[in-house]
Formats: structure tokens, C-alpha cells, sequence
């Protein structure tokens, strides 16, 4: 969701992501799930720096939309440290981002409408489609100020 709010292909709202992959090349480097990464890209970011570069989320901010990240404190999949480190560079980069770390959960629980981080997620998701971004009020008031 990170990498396909940056492609400007659709009007989004906001994006939660949950327990993101959000730096390839650091995955790359700590081999999460083998060689999946490299197997997605093509090859190691040595090799084809490009793809990484127009593929990771950490690379692309800002992204210009709301992210909520959601991660497990308990997630031996993806390390919290990549959510971390991506939510600070978002910031830097002027984007409002937020890191919600879940306390106990794990990488799978955060998908799992029976997990006990599931009002979490819920939660989240439902802040962030009623938050009205100053950018929607701006137009709004432009409009009622051009209606006679």
C-alpha cells in the first residue's frame, strides 16, 4: 500500500499499513523470508539499485497522503526497527505519519479480525477515513466562499 500511494494512480484518503516491508533494502540485507526480496526485484540492490530505489517504501517518501503504520512489538517476521526507521524518514520528509506499535502482537495477528489487535487495526482504519485533511478543508472553504 505504501509503494501504490506513491504511484498517484488512485485519490487516497490515507493508508494503514500493517507490519510493512517498508524498507527492501534493508530486508534484503537481513534476508526476512530468504531470498523473497531479491526474487521480487530481480537480483540483490548491488546489482539493480534502480528497482530498489523506484520499489521501496523508505525510498519514495514523501508519499503525500496519511500513513498510520501499524507493527507487532512481538513481530519476528518483519523487525519493528524497519517500521521505525520508515515512520521517521516519512516524517522528515514533511509526510503525517504515525507508528502504532501494538503491544504482545506478533506479524499475523495484525490481519486477524479474532486477534485481540484487531480493535487496534479497526480502530485506526476508522480515525483515519473520518479525519478530514486540512488540505480538503482548504478547498471546501474555497468553494462555499465562490457559492453566492
Amino acid at each position: 500500500m505504501l509503494w501504490l500511494a506513491k504511484q498517484n494512480a488512485i485519490a487516497l484518503r490515507g493508508i494503514v499499513a500493517l507490519a510493512p516491508v517498508a524498507d527492501l533494502r534493508r530486508a534484503w540485507e537481513l534476508k526476512l523470508s530468504d531470498t523473497v526480496v531479491a526474487d521480487l526485484l530481480g537480483g540483490s540492490p548491488q546489482d539493480l539499485s534502480d528497482r530498489y530505489r523506484s520499489a521501496s517504501p523508505i525510498e519514495l517518501v514523501p508519499l503525500g497522503v496519511a500513513q498510520r503504520v501499524l507493527h507487532g512489538t512481538n513481530d519476528d517476521v518483519v523487525p519493528l526497527k524497519i517500521s521505525r526507521r520508515y515512520v521517521a524518514a516519512a516524517k522528515e520528509s514533511g509526510d503525517d505519519s504515525k507508528l502504532i506499535e501494538v503491544a504482545g502482537a506478533g506479524h499475523f495477528e495484525l490481519i486477524d479480525p479474532q486477534s485481540s489487535a484487531w480493535p487496534v487495526v479497526k480502530e485506526t482504519v476508522l480515525e483515519l477515513v473520518t479525519e478530514t485533511p486540512s488540505h480538503i478543508n482548504s478547498r471546501v472553504e474555497a468553494q462555499l466562499r465562490l457559492e453566492p
